[in-house]
């Protein structure tokens, strides 16, 4: 068993360099941009947008990592069309190694499926810990961002994590409910941790008006209120072709290139790239944050 973790790891790493060398992308000893994608509360879409996200990246030739943090429940795998043999939640389980579990999409896109079918509540262990620790070290050297798609809501372990990735992406429609859950969310990230740049998406937008009193709104509640500075990536518009594109298993900024709602997405995603990004802390910050919120709980 250690030899096939050995050769898998092997082929991965040349795989990557391989990339690498042929794009031109970052230093290998830079690391990877930490990214969680939330929402206060679930159907906003977040996933779609996740999805898209990791490939609109992928197209301005980063080497990107998604990896579906919805354990037993996740989905990006059905968005991208495709049926991967293992997922994390067959990592966590002791069942697959972490490189069986990755799977590439194209080129420049890696993802990693959540799984599904989950029996029961999975258990933190401080093995399971250890060995997620390992991995997100690893994956930091060979990526320019590692995206997590959150499950809805919060649990321990996922402000956990949300409190050590660079940045978070907050995604909310023009639903009352979300706009409240968007808010207590970004409200509960910020008493943790004041300094987390925090970016919001707007989903669903019929107009323009509905797009000032989502964004906006949430921007002006957390200045006046927390002041904190948050930043509008943009506003996705509601579109029927979206559900189409589900249905298909195609992600709709490869399904329809030229929709006004991938042109959109396409425009946060040059906005985001756009925002400084200077790391203030040592480059391990991330590593080094989880553990403590990891090896802290685990006591």
């Amino acid at each position: 068993m250690n030899d096939q973790a050995a050769k898998l790891r092997q082929r991965m790493v040349q795989a990557i360099d391989q990339s690498r060398n042929e794009t031109g992308a970052r230093s290998y000893l830079s690391l990877a941009r930490t990214v969680a994608i939330v929402s206060g509360k679930g159907g906003v879409g977040k996933t779609n947008i996740s999805v898209n996200f990791a490939l609109e990246l992928a197209r301005n030739h980063k080497k990107v990592m998604l990896i579906d943090m919805d354990v037993g429940m996740g989905n990006i795998h059905i968005i991208l069309g495709q049926q991967p043999k293992f997922s994390l939640k067959d990592y966590l389980l002791g069942e697959a190694f972490i490189e069986e579990t990755i799977n590439s999409y194209n080129a420049h896109l890696d993802y990693i499926a959540g799984g599904s079918g989950l029996d029961d509540i999975m258990e933190w262990t401080n093995d399971t810990v250890r060995r997620l620790m390992s991995v997100f070290e690893d994956m930091q050297k060979t990526y320019d961002y590692i995206i997590f798609d959150m499950g809805a809501g919060a649990t321990k372990r996922t402000i956990e994590l949300i409190g050590a990735v660079d940045d978070v992406i907050v995604v909310a429609t023009p639903e009352p409910t979300s706009i409240t859950d968007a808010y207590s969310m970004m409200k509960y990230i910020v008493m943790n941790d004041p300094t987390k740049p925090l970016h919001i998406i707007t989903n669903r937008v019929q107009n323009n008006k509905q797009m000032q009193q989502v964004s906006h709104r949430l921007q002006y509640a957390m200045k006046n209120f927390l002041k904190k500075e948050t930043t509008i990536l943009g506003n996705l518009q509601e579109d029927p072709f979206i559900t189409e594109a589900v249905i298909a298993q195609k992600p709709f900024t490869e399904l329809k290139p030229n929709a006004t709602i991938s042109k959109q997405l396409t425009q946060i995603t040059q906005t985001f790239m756009g925002n400084p990004f200077e790391r203030v802390e040592e480059p391990n910050h991330f590593i080094r944050k989880l553990k403590g919120f990891f090896m802290k709980g685990s006591r």
